[in-house]
């Protein structure tokens, strides 16, 4: 059963986009693409919450211990994916950029992208959206904003603008998942957090100054505790002390690897007790494995982020688990928020609510659109296929086959639960997002252009799955030419040809293609690097390339 087609009302369509980061800025790009607004059919607003744009790669410094900060940047972040892999299609990074550039290179990247694509006049700055909702008497969403007022405008204390209301016929919800900090719920961490022994990473920005913090425990396995755990083992020791970190995940094994500058990395299961604190008693936690570790000074809590849409409204979106796909209960119009993942939605993105329901959506299904949802992927290039579909079944909803969609989201389940071996309803929607493997990602980008008709198609570079594969070795031997002084000879000179300095991208295609063919170039010289590394070796994964193993970690960072 496809959808009906477009409403032949000749009234401006009007797009709204929650966000300017960059899924937001992408979705904006892809709605002036358009031949919607190329015709004057389509007018489109950003609302962005911020100061600027750049979503979580806009640095913000934590004001409270209690507020969560605005992005959970911190000093020493870098990408963990190289950069030709993760960029926008048709828009390379600037000429010479390190393989895995810092965040504020990032930041710096998005800023030429708006400024290329002149994003900038379709963006609303410091305006927060706090309610949406559907209004079925006049067939469109409804948007309550507020503004926040820039320092020098404040007056009497007054610094946000009364509530506006806007309105839309379709809205793209692109406010990133790094905003909400999720936190354990293991026995006694909540005592732990309210002394201000045990904080979210969120928080952190770099080490404090010593011996405040010797012995740290950092609790998880992503991005985020792998970094926090290299930025303490880097600090160098004194003749007074040393630093033990000690890592938690859940499947570590108990090991204790010294450093070669003298600290200690302690590898332990994942925290089952944070002991009752007192004036007197050590700092003290329990492990999985009945091991015990004293005298800790913090805890850093990397343990990820909730999906949070405070904004819509609650018979919009239901905070819970969804019943059972099987169960009467679980084809209903309601969309659920489990917080690792959102349901039902075709293709991560639009809302479904299964034909046999008795009550439909209220709301036409293809005017909501949810964007960069998926993780350990390579969020750009995915945002824009994304957001290229929703823009397509928005302005053709026939498009969209809605009993393919239900089959495919059954297939889904089973296949998400097979992986998860039977673990149960919670595991499943747990995981939902999550793309598993390399070519998952690469796939379903293939696939939303091949099923809704995208024009041009949207295609994957063959070296893209190729390089995907070979990110960990990538990033390991990166870093260790960066550590002896030798990047910059691989970058010397790539992206040059044709790139214009004022505009911030190339303007012709000989110049784009040629910039890809270098960055594609360099990717390949660095395993070459590594596999060189590997002849001058018998210790194997020992040398610049570091480990041999892919790192496992979370890729999907926007």
């Amino acid at each position: 059963m496809a959808l009906g087609p477009t409403s032949t009302n000749t009234k401006k369509k009007r797009i709204v986009i929650i966000g300017a980061g960059p899924a937001g800025l992408c979705a904006l790009k892809c709605v002036l693409d358009g031949e919607g607004y190329k015709n004057g059919d389509w007018e489109v607003v950003v609302f962005e919450a911020r100061e600027d744009l750049g979503g979580v790669w806009l640095p913000a410094e934590p004001i409270s211990s209690r507020d969560p900060p605005r992005t959970p940047l911190y000093d020493s972040l870098t990408t963990n994916l190289p950069h030709p892999l993760m960029s926008f299609p048709d828009f390379p990074f600037p000429p010479e950029t390190p393989l895995f550039p810092r965040a504020a290179a990032v930041l710096n990247y998005l800023q030429l992208y708006a400024r290329f694509h002149e994003l900038h006049p379709h963006i609303q700055l410091r305006t927060q959206v706090v309610s949406v909702d559907w209004n079925k008497e006049d067939n469109e969403w409804v948007i309550g904003t507020k503004g926040e007022k820039a320092t020098n405008e404040v007056r009497d204390g007054e610094a946000e603008s009364a509530l506006q209301t806007e309105h839309a016929d379709l809205v793209m919800i692109s406010n990133g998942h790094y905003g909400s900090p999720r936190f354990p719920t293991t026995p006694g961490v909540q005592e732990w957090i309210d002394r201000g022994l045990a904080t979210h990473s969120m928080w952190y920005r770099h080490p404090p100054p010593p011996p405040s913090q010797i012995k740290i425990l950092v609790v998880g396995a992503g991005p985020s505790g792998q970094d926090l755990v290299a930025d303490f083992l880097s600090l160098s020791p004194s003749a007074l002390y040393s630093y033990t970190v000690i890592h938690s995940t859940t499947a570590s094994p108990s090991e204790s690897v010294p450093q070669l500058n003298g600290n200690t990395l302690l590898r332990r299961p994942r925290v089952s007790l944070y002991h009752t604190l007192s004036n007197t008693a050590n700092s003290t936690v329990t492990f999985a494995n009945g091991e015990v570790e004293e005298g800790i000074d913090h805890v850093y809590l990397a343990t990820g982020y909730s999906y949070s849409y405070p904004f819509l409204a609650s018979h919009i979106l239901q905070a819970g688990y969804p019943p059972p796909l099987a169960s009467p209960g679980g084809r209903n119009p309601i969309l659920w928020n489990t917080s690792y993942s959102v349901h039902h939605l075709a293709r991560h993105i639009w809302p479904v609510s299964f034909s046999p329901s008795l009550l439909p959506l209220p709301y036409p299904p293809t005017s909501l659109a949810f964007l960069a949802l998926p993780s350990r992927v390579s969020p750009l290039p995915l945002v824009e296929a994304q957001a290229r579909v929703s823009l397509a079944v928005f302005a053709d909803p026939s498009l969209v086959d809605l009993q393919h969609e239900e089959r495919l989201i059954q297939e889904r389940w089973d296949e998400v639960e097979r992986e998860g071996g039977g673990k149960g309803d919670r595991d499943t929607w747990g995981r939902w997002h999550i793309f598993q493997d390399g070519s998952e990602q690469y796939d379903y980008r293939e696939s939303l252009s091949t099923d809704f008709k995208l024009s041009p198609p949207h295609t994957v570079p063959s070296w893209h799955r190729e390089l995907y594969e070979a990110k960990g070795l990538l990033r390991s031997t990166w870093r260790a030419l960066e550590g002896a002084g030798e990047w910059e000879t691989y970058v010397m000179g790539v992206g040059r040809h044709g790139w214009d300095a004022a505009r911030g991208g190339y303007t012709s295609e000989e110049s784009l293609k040629g910039a890809e063919r270098g960055w594609e170039g360099v990717c390949r010289r660095v395993l070459e690097r590594w596999e060189e590394d590997q002849g001058k070796t018998s210790d194997e994964g020992k040398g610049v390339g570091g480990s041999a193993e892919a790192e496992s970690v979370d890729l999907g960072r926007i």
